[in-house]
């Protein structure tokens, strides 16, 4: 699984950072993003429930006070995803390319935590992270080729290495807390960059849209 998600981001990294014309197609765009919304429909629930089973309660047989806990955990870990969104409004403001390096390579390891945490191979694997890929690559557009194909290539290893870790000493709710909301600020950062996000939405575009969103969604 570790190869299949690694392999999955170099080959789109690649593929997006040679060819600008399939990154910055409507298609490609609409299954990206359904991806990761897929990904974090995925991981949210899961959060939750992990975070309400994590905090203490003073009486178990309580059923409104096991209300007011899951429900909390629940809401505690969309606001997580909304921060992270958040945080991709306040990046709008970057524009040093080495700032755009690190932020590559801080996503791409953020990107392995929510495939992590799958227990079968799907294609949740493979979509994420090649949607985060597109992120990742439309970040580095106006970097020189030599410092985006190196920080391309660190991301990479910051990918396989958190994938690595993740699946040996898995975290539970920290590591998916940390995937929603760095999946969420890939959503916003893409969506911000990419033209079609620009462009009159178009039947194509809420076509290619649902597939990612299902192909992730019902496989992750």
């Amino acid at each position: 699984m570790v190869y299949l998600g690694a392999g999955s981001w170099l080959l789109f990294s690649w593929l997006f950072g040679d060819r600008p014309r399939v990154r910055d197609h409507v298609v490609t765009f609409g299954i990206g993003v359904g991806a990761m919304l897929a990904a974090l429909l995925f991981a949210v629930p899961q959060a939750g429930t992990a975070l309400g089973t994590a905090i203490p309660m003073t009486d178990r047989t309580d059923i409104l006070q096991q209300l007011l806990v899951s429900q909390g955990a629940w809401i505690g870990t969309a606001a997580v995803g909304v921060a992270g969104y958040g945080l991709s409004r306040a990046a709008r403001r970057i524009r040093s390319p080495r700032a755009h390096v690190y932020e590559v390579i801080a996503i791409g390891a953020g990107a392995a935590l929510i495939p992590a945490s799958v227990v079968h191979l799907g294609f949740l694997l493979v979509l994420v992270p090649a949607a985060v890929a597109g992120t990742a690559a439309t970040l580095l557009e106006e970097v020189p080729r030599p410092v985006a194909v190196l920080a391309g290539l660190l991301a990479t290893v910051a990918f396989a290495v958190t994938f690595a870790v993740a699946r040996l000493l898995p975290f539970g709710v920290v590591e998916l807390m940390l995937g929603v909301g760095v999946v969420a600020y890939s959503v916003g950062r893409w969506t911000d960059l990419h033209p079609a996000s620009t462009a009159k939405p178009t039947p194509l575009l809420w076509l290619s849209l649902a597939c990612g969103f299902v192909l992730a969604y019902k496989a992750g």
